[in-house]
Protein backbone atom coordinates (compact mmCIF):
# COMPACT_ATOMS: atom_id res chain seq x y z
CA UNK A 1 0.00 0.00 0.00
CA UNK A 2 2.79 2.44 0.88
CA UNK A 3 4.53 1.71 -2.43
CA UNK A 4 1.38 2.57 -4.31
CA UNK A 5 1.09 5.88 -2.50
CA UNK A 6 4.73 6.73 -3.17
CA UNK A 7 4.43 5.70 -6.80
CA UNK A 8 1.30 7.81 -7.17
CA UNK A 9 3.04 10.86 -5.71
CA UNK A 10 5.90 10.49 -8.19
CA UNK A 11 3.40 10.42 -11.01
CA UNK A 12 1.77 13.62 -9.81
CA UNK A 13 5.10 15.45 -9.93
CA UNK A 14 5.52 14.53 -13.59
CA UNK A 15 2.02 15.33 -14.74
CA UNK A 16 2.69 19.02 -15.46
CA UNK A 17 2.03 18.65 -19.18
CA UNK A 18 0.46 22.12 -19.28
CA UNK A 19 3.87 23.81 -18.92
CA UNK A 20 5.02 24.71 -22.46
CA UNK A 21 8.60 25.25 -21.21
CA UNK A 22 8.93 21.79 -19.64
CA UNK A 23 11.94 20.02 -21.12
CA UNK A 24 10.98 16.79 -22.85
CA UNK A 25 13.10 14.32 -24.76
CA UNK A 26 11.81 15.65 -28.07
CA UNK A 27 12.01 19.39 -27.39
CA UNK A 28 15.21 19.50 -25.34
CA UNK A 29 16.99 16.36 -24.07
CA UNK A 30 17.61 14.66 -27.42
CA UNK A 31 19.42 17.71 -28.81
CA UNK A 32 21.21 18.40 -25.54
CA UNK A 33 22.70 14.90 -25.28
CA UNK A 34 23.51 14.83 -28.97
CA UNK A 35 25.49 18.08 -28.78
CA UNK A 36 26.95 17.90 -25.26
CA UNK A 37 27.56 14.17 -24.66
CA UNK A 38 27.61 12.20 -27.89
CA UNK A 39 30.73 13.89 -29.32
CA UNK A 40 32.78 11.85 -26.81
CA UNK A 41 30.43 9.05 -25.71
CA UNK A 42 29.19 7.85 -29.10
CA UNK A 43 30.28 4.29 -29.82
CA UNK A 44 32.31 5.39 -32.85
CA UNK A 45 34.57 7.80 -30.92
CA UNK A 46 34.48 6.49 -27.37
CA UNK A 47 37.96 4.92 -27.53
CA UNK A 48 39.44 8.03 -29.12
CA UNK A 49 38.50 10.10 -26.06
CA UNK A 50 38.92 7.28 -23.52
CA UNK A 51 35.29 7.89 -22.51
CA UNK A 52 33.49 5.33 -20.37
CA UNK A 53 30.99 2.98 -21.95
CA UNK A 54 27.82 4.97 -21.28
CA UNK A 55 25.07 4.54 -23.84
CA UNK A 56 23.13 7.74 -24.51
CA UNK A 57 21.85 7.25 -28.04
CA UNK A 58 18.17 6.67 -27.22
CA UNK A 59 15.56 7.75 -24.72
CA UNK A 60 15.71 4.29 -23.13
CA UNK A 61 19.51 4.51 -22.83
CA UNK A 62 19.20 7.84 -21.04
CA UNK A 63 16.63 6.49 -18.62
CA UNK A 64 19.01 3.69 -17.69
CA UNK A 65 21.89 6.15 -17.19
CA UNK A 66 20.01 8.84 -15.22
CA UNK A 67 21.86 8.25 -11.94
CA UNK A 68 25.27 8.27 -13.64
CA UNK A 69 24.39 11.43 -15.57
CA UNK A 70 23.09 13.18 -12.44
CA UNK A 71 26.22 12.23 -10.51
CA UNK A 72 28.71 13.16 -13.24
CA UNK A 73 27.08 16.33 -14.51
CA UNK A 74 25.05 17.87 -11.70
CA UNK A 75 26.58 16.63 -8.46
CA UNK A 76 30.21 16.03 -9.37
CA UNK A 77 30.30 18.62 -12.16
CA UNK A 78 32.86 16.44 -13.98
CA UNK A 79 31.01 16.42 -17.28
CA UNK A 80 31.23 17.82 -19.79
CA UNK A 81 34.94 18.60 -19.47
CA UNK A 82 35.76 22.26 -19.09
CA UNK A 83 32.37 23.02 -17.47
CA UNK A 84 30.72 23.39 -20.85
CA UNK A 85 27.22 23.96 -19.46
CA UNK A 86 25.42 27.12 -18.52
CA UNK A 87 23.39 27.43 -15.33
CA UNK A 88 20.22 27.28 -17.42
CA UNK A 89 21.34 24.05 -19.12
CA UNK A 90 22.10 22.49 -15.74
CA UNK A 91 18.65 23.45 -14.43
CA UNK A 92 16.92 22.08 -17.52
CA UNK A 93 18.92 18.86 -17.20
CA UNK A 94 17.97 18.56 -13.52
CA UNK A 95 14.32 19.10 -14.38
CA UNK A 96 14.43 16.54 -17.19
CA UNK A 97 16.25 13.93 -15.08
CA UNK A 98 13.71 14.39 -12.28
CA UNK A 99 10.83 13.83 -14.65
CA UNK A 100 11.95 12.48 -18.04
CA UNK A 101 9.24 12.86 -20.62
Amino acid sequence: MILLVLWGCGELECSDSGNPNKPTYENWAEGFFLSKCQPCHAVEVRELYNAPNIEMGTYEDLLEQRDIIRNSVLEGMRMPPGDGLSTEERELLREWLDCPQ
